[in-house]
């Protein structure tokens, strides 16, 4: 049985290597054995109008891609005001470890990688700390699975990356400000908004960003099974490679920060870096936003060595903001860097 999935695996991945999309020269194996449980005969169709290989979850309700989204009223590109304080206030400490001496197994009681949920989080601090990863008895390393959720801590170094499902007007706002600011960014963005915002996508590669993969469908990837989750990956790499004749940058981000051991693991076999985040706020509910001066304070009170925020392209406060937060990082002395930058 496990022959018959492994080359079934196998044959996939070669498959989308051919369209550039499968998996890296040298993928780096778990260094455990791992029994695979049983896949489900579910095939996805491999084309862009294919049905969802999953009924979308109700309970979550930012699912770009099957719950209706917001119709934006048409107005003027929002106009950024002086914050109420743009002073540096960033001292730079001591870093600490981020990384706990203790680890949950990646592993169930059958030997099995892990299918169970997992959420990406993490605990604030007022110190200016990396935030620690989830261990002891609340996570496994997911840094064996090539995945991070911090940069070079030894620096003052932050890596900018914006989630993207769908647009709301202000995607090309921050694009504006990240060309005046001579900055590049990571944008993550579903096969849904590529579908329909080409002409962005094209300006985000031109302009010299990553863009990068969050998922055909915008699905939690721990409920999918193997062959979902490799068409979910593979498919927006394959939509990317169609619209601008480039193999598409190998970062992922899973859909909700929702993710397994056996997700992680699947991920990095295709060859795809994970990329958590730790910096983040709730700025995708359009109709509820949080304000231009809540998320500059937010930089201010949160911002540490090595941070990889988390911003979404629907959120005016985020445009609003952006000019005032990259002055005010440059001013405390961080340098902006590149996912291709990470350790």
């Amino acid at each position: 049985m496990k022959k018959r999935f492994s080359k079934a695996l196998l044959l996939t991945t070669a498959l989308y290597l051919l369209a550039g999309c499968g998996a890296a020269n040298d993928p780096v194996p778990f260094p455990e054995p791992v029994y695979w449980p049983p896949v489900t005969a579910y095939r996805p169709d491999p084309s862009p109008n294919s049905p969802s290989p999953q009924d979308p979850d109700p309970t979550q309700t930012n699912n770009h891609e099957n719950v209706a989204q917001p119709t934006p009223t048409p107005m003027p590109s929002p106009t950024p005001r002086p914050p109420a304080n743009n002073t540096s206030t960033f001292v730079p400490p001591i870093t600490a470890n981020p990384f706990p001496t203790t680890f949950l197994s990646p592993y169930n009681a059958y030997g099995q990688l892990s299918r169970e949920r997992a959420s990406w989080g993490f605990v604030r601090n007022t110190e200016h700390q990396p935030p620690p990863a989830p261990g002891g008895r609340w996570g496994f390393d997911i840094r064996p699975f090539n995945a991070v959720h911090i940069g070079d801590i030894s620096g003052q170094y932050v890596y900018l990356t914006f989630d993207l499902g769908y647009e709301y007007r202000f995607t090309p706002v921050i694009l504006d400000t990240l060309k005046d600011k001579g900055i590049t960014a990571a944008f993550f963005i579903t096969g849904s908004y590529l579908i329909h915002n080409p002409e962005l996508v094209q300006r985000m590669v031109a302009e010299g960003h990553i863009v990068a993969n969050h998922g055909r469908h915008h699905h939690s990837n721990y409920r999918l099974t193997e062959e979902q989750l490799i068409f979910e990956i593979n498919e927006v790499c394959r939509l990317f490679t169609e619209l601008t004749g480039k193999n598409m940058p190998r970062f992922y981000r899973p859909p909700y920060g929702e993710y397994s051991a056996f997700s992680l693991y699947i991920t990095n076999q295709l060859g795809w870096k994970t990329v958590f985040w730790s910096i983040a706020f709730v700025d995708w509910i359009t109709t509820a936003q949080p304000g231009q001066d809540y998320v500059i304070n937010h930089f201010q009170q949160n911002i540490h060595n090595g941070a990889i925020p988390l911003l979404h392209t629907v959120s005016q406060s985020n445009a609003e903001a952006l000019p005032y937060v990259i002055d005010w990082l440059h001013d405390s002395g961080f340098t902006f860097k590149s996912l291709y930058d990470l350790p």
